[in-house]
């Protein structure tokens, strides 16, 4: 997770932020600044990695079977 934390501090540019907070459905309403943006970002990323619960090799590539 910290390589995309990086990734988001590395971020120079209001629109390639926006187009990543866009992108993760999160919303810009109001953030006049990118360092305002970039920390919604970083919380974001940050919340993704305490709330997965799911375990290496849990996931399947395989689509669902319909019932």
């Amino acid at each position: 997770m910290s390589s995309n934390l990086d990734k988001v501090e590395a971020i120079d540019d209001m629109s390639e932020c926006l187009d990543v907070m866009k992108a993760f459905g999160l919303p810009t309403k109001g953030m006049k600044t990118l360092e305002e943006m970039k920390t919604t970002l970083r919380n974001h990323l940050e919340d993704l990695g305490r709330t997965s619960t799911r375990k290496i090799g849990e996931v399947s590539t395989q689509p669902p079977v319909a019932n």
